[in-house]
């Protein structure tokens, strides 16, 4: 009896040994097969990647020849900055007027389109509150490129403005129409984004969250379905593709510029910085969220 029980007990552990052996052997050659794909992908792009590398060099040689050229000149560029300077200190806030102008006429034109359309519907066909949102999709990019523009056009002024001598009447002018052009700005876009979104949450109850919320973010985020969610992530991802190709191009437009026109190592150093937030940020929230999910 005891032989009988052993034999079985010995033939169960080679059962289990040969089990090992043969997941093993799986693994080993699902590692080989993975290591011989990821030859044929380094083969693949390695001679692309070489002759980027090479166009890349030949730029940023042609760009430092030229930074040399406007070097030597100097004075000449010194002198047209000067007048620069005074152009764009009277230019900006009517250019930023103008600009508000039209993002206004664009943006709230489209929204009240589209306003209509929901007050006119009869409850029936879905395809037409899918096209209301489609169509919102315009008003939304354009509302987020007013504030960066009205950013960037309130400090350029700041910039230009600080540089040039100007009669006391103009500088006071100039300063209150500069302001009353950034308040605008702000209103125009608050405005548009406030309606949007009572808009899509006429479309879609479930949604939550006010625009005067400072957790309006996290709350319409949860109360947007699984698609919408997946959208959002996709969405983030490919920006963060975007934007860290675009650091490093202006990483290196910052350099040659710093040759060319003495900018200093601080529009680099706010570069790298923005990189680097962005890269820690990824990847701090994938190792949160890999960790909840175990």
């Amino acid at each position: 009896m005891k032989d009988m029980n052993t034999d079985k007990k010995m033939e169960e552990v080679e059962e289990s040994t040969n089990d090992k052996f043969i997941e093993k052997k799986e693994v080993n050659i699902k590692i080989k097969e993975a290591e011989e794909q990821n030859k044929k992908d380094d083969k693949k792009y390695f001679k692309p990647f070489i002759i980027v590398l090479v166009i890349s060099t030949l730029v940023g040689a042609f760009f430092g020849k030229m930074t040399k050229i406007v070097d030597e000149h100097t004075e000449t560029v010194k002198k047209i900055m000067e007048n620069l300077n005074v152009i764009a200190a009277y230019a900006i806030p009517t250019l930023f007027l103008i600009f508000n102008i039209v993002m206004t006429i664009i943006i709230f034109g489209t929204i009240n389109r589209q306003y209509r359309r929901i007050s006119a519907w009869d409850g029936e066909d879905e395809d037409i509150l899918d096209d209301i949102e489609n169509k919102l999709n315009g008003p939304a990019i354009f509302s987020s490129v007013t504030l960066i523009v009205g950013m960037f056009l309130f400090a350029a002024h700041a910039h230009y403005f600080v540089k040039c001598e100007l009669p006391k009447l103009h500088e006071n002018i100039l300063f209150a129409t500069i302001m009353f052009d950034f308040v605008t700005c702000f209103i125009i876009v608050l405005a548009a984004q406030k309606k949007m979104i009572n808009m899509l949450k006429i479309m879609n109850p479930e949604k939550k969250g006010s625009i005067f919320d400072s957790n309006f973010r996290r709350k319409w985020e949860e109360s947007s379905d699984e698609l919408q969610q997946l959208i959002q992530y996709k969405a983030g991802y490919k920006a963060f593709v975007v934007s860290s190709t675009t650091c490093m191009v202006l990483w290196v437009v910052g350099i040659i510029c710093d040759f060319a026109f003495h900018t200093g190592l601080l529009p680099i150093a706010f570069v790298m910085l923005i990189w680097l937030i962005q890269v820690v940020t990824v990847h701090r929230e994938s190792i949160r969220l890999e960790n909840g999910r175990k």
